[in-house]
C-alpha cells in the first residue's frame, strides 16, 4: 500500500466515514490543535495517532486508520512502544469499532477494555486502556 498524505488518511479512515462529518473539517481541527500545541500527532504507516497529554505520563488517543488490518497491528505496536519509551504509563481511547478493540488486545502490553455507557452509530462505545 502506498504511503498516503495525512489528509488522505483522515479522508479514507473508517473513523471519519462512520462519523458523517466532513473529512476536511476534521482535518482542519486536527491541524489547528497540533499548531496550538494542544494535541500531538504520531504517524506509523497509514495510521495517524492524534493524542492529547491529559496529565503527566497519561494520554488520550484518537486513531485515523487507512491501513490494512495487518499493518494496523504493527502500527499500534510501534505507537505503544514509542509511548513507553517516552515515559507514558497509560494511553486510552474510546471506540465502537470492534476491530480496534481486538487490535489493542494483541499489543503485548496490559490492556483493559470497559464500556463507557455511550452509544455511537448504534453501537456501544468501549474505552481501551493500554498500560505501557
Amino acid at each position: 500500500m502506498k504511503e498516503m498524505q495525512p489528509y488522505e488518511i483522515i479522508e479514507k479512515s473508517d473513523e471519519v466515514k462512520d462519523s458523517d462529518m466532513d473529512w476536511k473539517k476534521i482535518y482542519a481541527i486536527v491541524l489547528a490543535s497540533v499548531q496550538a500545541n494542544q494535541y500531538r500527532v504520531m504517524r506509523n504507516g497509514n495510521t495517524l495517532f492524534w493524542y492529547k497529554i491529559v496529565q503527566p505520563k497519561e494520554a488520550q488517543v484518537f486513531i485515523f486508520n487507512a491501513d490494512t488490518h495487518k499493518n494496523l497491528i504493527r502500527n499500534f505496536k510501534e505507537f505503544a512502544r514509542a509511548m513507553d519509551i517516552a515515559g507514558f504509563r497509560k494511553v486510552y481511547g474510546d471506540t465502537e469499532n470492534e476491530q480496534m478493540l481486538e487490535v489493542i488486545k494483541r499489543l503485548g502490553y496490559p490492556v483493559e477494555v470497559e464500556p463507557t455507557g455511550e452509544v455511537r452509530n448504534g453501537k456501544p462505545v468501549y474505552r481501551g486502556t493500554v498500560n505501557v
